[in-house]
């Protein structure tokens, strides 16, 4: 039993750090997108800017991938552990 307990100490430990670290990364995102939406103003208007999204909605649409991305991750992690022999 003794190695059971051993291999589920890991996958717990290995559960919690990476969902500490996907949220890290997701909050740092939210953070860094925040920052440029509300500076953007400052910057000069660029070429064929009617072409492309607005920087509020290019924000969203990039969060929407890191998000998933991070769900993604979350599952993929979720999925490895249930195939540790943890009893």
């Amino acid at each position: 039993m003794q190695i059971t307990d051993t291999i589920k100490s890991v996958a717990d430990s290995y559960t919690e750090t990476s969902g500490k670290v996907i949220d890290t990364v997701v909050d740092v995102n939210k953070h860094v997108v925040e920052i440029v939406v509300s500076n953007v103003e400052r910057f000069p208007e660029t070429p064929l800017a009617d072409r492309i999204l607005a920087p509020a909605e290019a924000g969203k649409a990039y969060l929407d991938v890191v998000e998933r991305a991070a769900d993604f991750n979350r599952d993929l992690n979720r999925r490895v552990v249930e195939f540790l022999p943890v009893g």
